[in-house]
């Protein structure tokens, strides 16, 4: 029993070392990486003509740093959450248009050491360029460091988001694929437990060639039509963006938790420069679990009771048929 006490006692100790130790790595790593702004950059460039965007780059380190600039192009996430998917492949451009064709080679540069530098993006559309989105990352990477000894290499990769619109035949189409409530990361219309958070699931899909950003309210009411909650959709800043071709869900937890019975959710939606809406709505019930219960506990005792008076009624029977023989 005393050697257990001690190997558990042992055990908790390198475990508390080990998280320790990792979080203090763990911080130290970021803390020596580069630090790029902007985080995002939009630019509207017509085709045939050429803009110029600025980054900057700030290398935290004691000595000098060479810092490789590196463009890829990136696509809309499988798992419909909106982050970018970065093409690392050096041999692959986007499926559609590549925001990487149109920086090309961008070197590299020195960085002193605690000191930020400001390099130039100079994005150019060729004239026979398709109309829409070109979207792609400018990423900053390590190369190396000066000749003294004392030198630690970054191994950072951080980048700033490049969304580049070519005017011409745009197409803003955008379309609500599902409007539903959820519970523990389950959609439905019937939900057990009127104390558990509810949230509100909508997937919106971008069938155009540019992206949009979608805003609105959303509100929630109860039977009797009375509003429970609503909220602004999408209202974070720099507003959450729908890539071409792509579907993004967007997830909501209602604050309001007293749910007991039927309510109707709707969405009023905007996106695009034409000011084009969306509308949906639907509904879902909530039942708290006591009553489920309840209701299961009498329909138990419903059955008990039809299964005692069937048997009553059949004796019955039985009996005044062996009387009249």
């Amino acid at each position: 029993m005393r050697t257990k006490i001690i190997s558990s006692f042992v055990v908790t100790v390198l475990a508390v070392l080990f998280i320790t130790v990792s979080g203090a790595l763990a911080q130290e790593q970021t803390s020596s990486g580069f630090r790029i702004s902007p985080v995002i950059v939009e630019k509207t460039v017509d085709a045939g003509s050429s803009a110029e965007a600025e980054i900057s780059i700030y290398n935290p380190t004691a000595v000098q740093v060479t810092a490789k600039i590196v463009a890829n192009d990136f696509e809309s996430s499988i798992d419909e959450s909106g982050q970018p998917r970065i093409i690392f492949d050096t041999d692959k451009n986007a499926t559609a248009n590549s925001f990487k064709a149109l920086v090309g080679d961008l070197g590299s540069v020195d960085i002193p050491a605690n000191s930020y530098v400001k390099v130039p993006i100079l994005i150019t559309v060729p004239q026979n360029s398709s109309p829409g989105g070109y979207y792609g990352v400018v990423r900053v990477e390590s190369v190396t460091n000066s000749s003294d000894s004392s030198n630690v290499n970054l191994n950072a990769s951080v980048g700033t988001i490049f969304m580049v619109t070519v005017p011409g035949a745009i197409n803003e189409s955008l379309s609500i694929t599902e409007f539903t409530a959820a519970k523990d990361g389950s959609n439905g219309r019937f939900f057990i437990g009127g104390g558990d958070k509810i949230q509100i699931v909508t997937r919106l899909t971008n069938n155009g060639n540019i992206h949009v950003k979608p805003f609105g309210r959303i509100q929630i009411l109860d039977s009797k039509g009375n509003s429970v909650e609503q909220f602004e959709f999408n209202d974070r800043e720099p507003k959450a963006n729908v890539l071409p071709n792509s579907t993004r869900k967007f997830v909501n937890d209602l604050e309001y938790s007293n749910f007991f019975g039927k309510y109707t959710i709707s969405a009023n939606l905007g996106y695009g420069n034409d000011g084009n809406l969306l509308t949906a709505n639907n509904t879902f019930w909530v039942v708290p679990l006591w009553l489920v219960i309840v209701a299961g506990a009498l329909l138990i005792v419903l059955i008990v009771i039809a299964i005692l008076i069937f048997k009553a009624l059949s004796k019955r029977k039985n009996h005044k048929i062996k009387h009249r023989r």
